[in-house]
């Protein structure tokens, strides 16, 4: 009843400014399937200027990944989707091989606020190497002890800001002493991580190896 209920609220704001800015309709529907379809087929038959897929994507990422799927196989109409609040880099590759084409995420800036920095995998493996353990995400904390006295930038072929500017090194005194600074520096780091990122994908989209691509970036 929650998500019929979140449907027809929807339903209404659509019909109300389609015709003000060039908007992106947003698809509701929760986990249900009946929803989805419901939600699909009302916002493809308006015209906005692109697609969302939003609402309760599950519980789990086997969960997300279905309804997403189900969603895709929905939309009956060719114009720019968005899938509203997802970031991780796994999730990114696999939005992008539904045929999504935007992404929005906190991630950037929320692992930044908690002192960790994105890093690709070919850099990842030479930091466990020094650390003499695995590490599963695409993301480091900057507090580890490894980098304490490390002059090196946090990725050796980074052009951000920070990278160029600011070692491993003054980045982990930063966070010693909890300088707000902190989190600015690694934000600047992660957010031009994400824009990389994307120019990467879009590349390997015309040159049809975004499986290749895939290896570099994700774990």
């Amino acid at each position: 009843d929650i998500y019929n209920e979140k449907y027809k609220t929807n339903e209404k704001w659509n019909v109300r400014v389609k015709n003000k800015q060039a908007l992106y309709g947003i698809i509701q529907g929760g986990i249900y399937t009946e929803l989805r379809k419901k939600s699909c087929d009302f916002v493809c038959s308006l015209p906005f200027f692109g697609l969302c897929i939003g609402g309760c994507l599950g519980n789990n990422k086997e969960m997300m990944y279905s309804v997403i799927n189900k969603t895709m196989n929905f939309i009956n109409v060719k114009k720019p989707i968005h899938l509203l609040g997802i970031g991780q880099i796994k999730d990114i590759f696999f939005g992008v091989k539904q045929g999504i084409d935007t992404f929005d995420c906190v991630i950037p800036s929320r692992l930044a606020r908690h002192g960790y920095f994105l890093c690709k995998v070919k850099n990842i493996k030479e930091i466990e190497k020094k650390l003499s353990r695995i590490i599963k995400n695409e993301y480091i904390k900057i507090k580890l002890s490894i980098f304490k006295l490390d002059s090196s930038p946090l990725e050796s072929d980074c052009q951000c800001y920070t990278c160029l500017n600011y070692s491993r090194a003054y980045l982990y005194h930063l966070f010693k002493i909890q300088d707000n600074l902190l989190g600015t520096l690694l934000t600047i780091h992660n957010v031009y991580y994400m824009n990389q990122l994307m120019h990467e994908i879009r590349a390997a989209l015309w040159e049809d190896n975004l499986d290749e691509i895939e290896k570099r970036w994700v774990r």
